[in-house]
């Protein structure tokens, strides 16, 4: 099953009896009260589960220090997930100090944004990608578009909506590149503003649009979507993770190009560069921080399979 058709499992209710714990009472309480849940959806969500465990096993694979891939690990593993939600909705209410958080970096994003070219940022479902969506809001004067599937989140989006930061972000939502929105994204780079992308998920099942790369022993599919994107705005493209260490967040930036460059005749070979840049330190982020990869499909299976 492609990642875009998994169902919701969003239950809004449920989600503001925890923050409301969590704001009486804190963290620790919070995750007590989260356990039941994780068990439930553990029990509910069998592709997940074995996604879990693939991933587990392929981490396994290629780290010694690796996590076993057991059920154990996958309430675990279902449990950072939960509570990166839960950070997700902290930040978003405007309550970014109640994060720890350290940054690595971040002088190539100011480079961008005093320069006013604007940038591409490509992030990954690991960590909490809107704790470097805050911080830039926070350090730099310039909003932040972020491209984002929302079928399949529309209920957890529309709390997002809500929030502080909202006048600060500008969430579009895609299906797939239409000239429309090349055209809107092309506008905001040229007013030196940031656009953000995940790297890790193919739209679109076509084989014309995604790149296979070893990722942790295995190939898998990653789109080429984000540079020919940022090929055709002419700007920077910025690789950005936050991972969490023990309650602290390690916020990662690293350039990957001041300018893409896809010449017509080796055109194959200068995404395939890029991109095989782009999965390493995906690699390293997931080697680095085990359970805080959040992926739960089958992420390893070829296009248009299932």
């Amino acid at each position: 099953m492609h990642w875009s058709r998994i169902p919701e499992a969003t239950f809004v209710p449920g989600i503001r009896v925890l923050l409301a714990l969590h704001a009486a009472f804190g963290r620790r309480a919070f995750r007590l009260a989260l356990w039941p849940v994780v068990l439930w959806y553990a029990l509910t969500r069998p592709a997940a589960r074995q996604a879990s465990l693939d991933y587990l096993a392929r981490l396994g694979s290629v780290s010694d220090e690796a996590p076993s891939p057991s059920l154990a690990t996958v309430l675990r593993h279902f449990a950072a997930f939960a509570e990166s939600l839960l950070d997700k909705l902290l930040i978003w209410g405007g309550r970014l100090d109640a994060l720890r958080y350290e940054v690595h970096g971040n002088a190539v994003i100011h480079a961008a944004v005093d320069a006013g070219r604007g940038a591409l940022l490509i992030t990954a479902h690991v960590g909490n990608f809107e704790l470097c969506q805050a911080l830039a809001t926070r350090y730099t004067p310039v909003r932040i578009n972020v491209l984002m599937h929302t079928a399949n989140a529309a209920r957890f989006n529309a709390l997002l909506a809500r929030s502080a930061l909202a006048d600060r972000l500008c969430l579009i939502p895609v299906d797939g590149m239409s000239p429309s929105t090349a055209a809107l994204l092309a506008q905001r780079i040229d007013a030196g503003e940031l656009v953000a992308i995940a790297g890790d998920r193919l739209l679109n099942a076509g084989a014309g649009d995604s790149m296979q790369a070893s990722f942790l022993g295995a190939p898998a599919a990653f789109p080429i979507g984000p540079y020919v994107l940022a090929a055709a705005l002419g700007c920077p493209l910025i690789a950005l993770f936050a991972t969490r260490h023990g309650e602290t967040y390690r916020i990662s930036v690293e350039q990957l190009a001041e300018r893409v460059e896809l010449p017509r005749r080796a055109r194959e070979e200068a995404v395939r560069a890029l991109l095989e840049r782009f999965v390493a330190l995906l690699a390293a982020e997931c080697r680095a921080a085990p359970l805080q990869w959040f992926n739960f499909y089958p992420f390893w299976a070829p296009p248009g399979a299932g």
